[in-house]
């Protein structure tokens, strides 16, 4: 019962440490991220924020220290091993003078490696450093990529804003229009009363947006890479001169496309391990010199020794096969990775073509005809012409308009910035 009493006290200490160390981690990273947070400038374009994110977001300091660790270990790989300090007491009889019959030995022994471990085992660290470097370029794509959503997603809730802004000025001028005709006795109190509905409902529709530019801007503060700096405003614009690329264009630059270049460094880096691997067949030699001190006779002599280990059992066999089943599976891995970029940037390519199309349409044809539609249904209401059951429908369908037309916008701007990383030569 002690025995368990004590065993269930130390577990309990164990785990009260590594919660109280947690708790210390855990504030001092949170320490750490409250001072990042501050306010960015205002009117923040694209490019502050690519260099923002570039500068301070944690994957790629992680992707930095990963490439610090694969420097590490490649040093580490080439090192020449250490000898060994070698001083023990032989001969010692149980009986007698036994430290003055002894016979003392001191001296050191060297292992040397044969053939080319050293080389490859420096190859391989190179080439996961590389690999890393690869990583770092993904990461910092993704970063971008990411950025460049976000972004658009402000622009398009700062638009939002201002079409809702739009749709609830005019519901506001209709509703003073009706006013005034109730108070002429032009109107009734039906009428009075559906027109300031739609008038408060336009103004609920107005409030959620600001809402969701509130939320695109922490969006986009958690793209850069800090979730607690302020964001008050961006500079910039959805329209832009947009052009759908060729696809055979896309294609030819997915061969520099940073996450296929990764994987590429991935299969050599497999092709290393295969070598060092087949290299790591032959054993060390260790070499020894020995200084003697017989003691019995006074006589000082050396011995000088090599110990050769016989691959006989162990011909790292299973490593060999091991690492030649990891390069196939890397090959593999490409080769799949290669199909679901082709199949990425075809359905992107697709996605721009029909939003920029859908974009064209809407500008040059449905918008113009909603506005003129709109500016007609006002102007014979405000004379009396029209009442209110005829202008509520024209003038939701032209808020309708607007709002697809921004969406349509939206959408094509994102399927750009998504299609880039595969427009990167």
């Amino acid at each position: 019962m002690n025995r368990n009493h004590q065993k269930r006290n130390l577990n309990l200490t164990q785990w009260n440490r590594t919660t109280s160390i947690t708790r210390i981690l855990l504030t001092t990273c949170l320490s750490s991220f409250s001072a990042m947070g501050s306010d960015l400038p205002k009117d923040l374009t694209l490019d502050q924020a690519l260099a923002l994110a570039e500068q301070n977001h944690p994957n790629l300091k992680h992707a930095i220290a990963r490439i610090e660790e694969a420097e590490g270990r490649t040093e580490q790989a080439a090192a020449f091993p250490n000898p060994e300090l070698l001083t023990r007491m032989e001969s010692a009889p149980f009986r007698g003078a036994t430290g003055g019959e002894a016979e003392y030995l001191a001296g050191f022994s060297q292992a040397i490696p044969l053939g080319s471990r050293l080389s490859k085992s420096r190859i391989v660290g190179e080439k996961k450093q590389l690999s890393m470097e690869k990583s770092r370029a993904v990461t910092l794509q993704e970063v971008q990529t990411g950025v460049r959503v976000a972004f658009v997603k402000t622009l398009f809730q700062n638009r939002n804003i201002q079409v809702h802004t739009r749709i609830f000025d005019s519901a506001t001028r209709g509703y003073q229009i009706i006013q005034k005709r109730f108070d002429a006795g032009d109107a009734s109190q039906e009428e009075l009363s559906r027109s300031k509905l739609e008038m408060l409902r336009n103004q609920q529709h107005l409030q959620g947006s600001k809402t969701d530019l509130n939320k695109a801007f922490l969006d986009l503060a958690a793209a850069i890479g800090d979730s607690r700096q302020n964001i008050s405003s961006v500079s910039g614009t959805l329209e832009t001169t947009l052009q759908v690329p060729e696809l055979k264009t896309i294609f030819n630059n997915l061969s520099h496309h940073p996450i296929l270049e990764q994987s590429t460094a991935d299969i050599e880096t497999a092709e290393s391990q295969v070598d060092l691997a087949i290299a790591e067949r032959k054993p060390d030699v260790n070499i020894e010199f020995l200084y003697r001190r017989i003691e019995n006779v006074s006589v000082d002599a050396f011995d000088i020794g090599v110990r050769i280990p016989i691959p006989f059992f162990n011909q790292n066999q299973g490593q060999i096969k091991a690492a030649e089943a990891n390069l196939k599976a890397s090959k593999a891995a490409t080769e799949n990775l290669l199909n679901q970029l082709v199949r990425n940037a075809g359905i992107l390519h697709l996605e721009l073509e029909a939003a920029l199309e859908n974009t064209r349409r809407l500008s040059e044809d449905t918008l113009p005809q909603a506005n003129t539609m709109l500016a007609l249904a006002e102007a014979r209401y405000s004379l009396g012409d029209a009442n209110l059951t005829e202008i509520l429908p024209i003038r939701r369908e032209w808020a309708e308009g607007q709002l697809t037309y921004l969406e349509a916008l939206h959408q094509a701007i994102s399927a750009w910035s998504r299609l880039l990383p595969y427009l990167t030569d």
